[in-house]
């Protein structure tokens, strides 16, 4: 690695360590890999509980957020607000309304209640 490469890499793990928090570079290989920083997954799980400890008045995005972590897929409404979530190992799906950014309670305890038969919990 010439002294021209070294200055290269070193600005891009710059840039990249401002993007992501725990990052692995193989060096020598030429190859790159990208672990999701103990932060990030940090703040899925606060989100989670606290849309497990009250889920009234939760924020779709926020809600989706979660969702798209334990690998649901959330395909949007072709025409109006009925976004579709499922899993693509599972036959359940799930139809949810959203107005405003916003999802009722009763449709926020379903969506948890498909997670944990996502993760096997009972």
């Amino acid at each position: 690695m010439n002294c021209l490469d070294l200055s290269i890499y070193l600005m891009v793990l710059y840039i990249v360590s401002k993007c992501f928090i725990n990052i692995t570079f193989g060096i020598g290989s030429g190859a790159s890999e990208y672990i999701i920083g103990e932060i990030y997954v940090s703040r899925i799980k606060k989100r989670f509980e606290r849309i497990m400890n009250n889920p009234k008045d939760i924020k779709w995005n926020e809600l989706r957020t979660v969702l798209e972590s334990f690998s649901l897929i959330c395909e949007p409404p072709g025409n109006g607000s009925h976004w579709t979530v499922y899993d693509s190992d599972s036959d359940t799906n799930l139809t949810v309304p959203v107005h405003n950014n916003r999802v009722k309670p009763v449709y926020v305890r379903k969506l948890i209640a498909l997670i944990s038969e996502v993760r096997g919990e009972d």
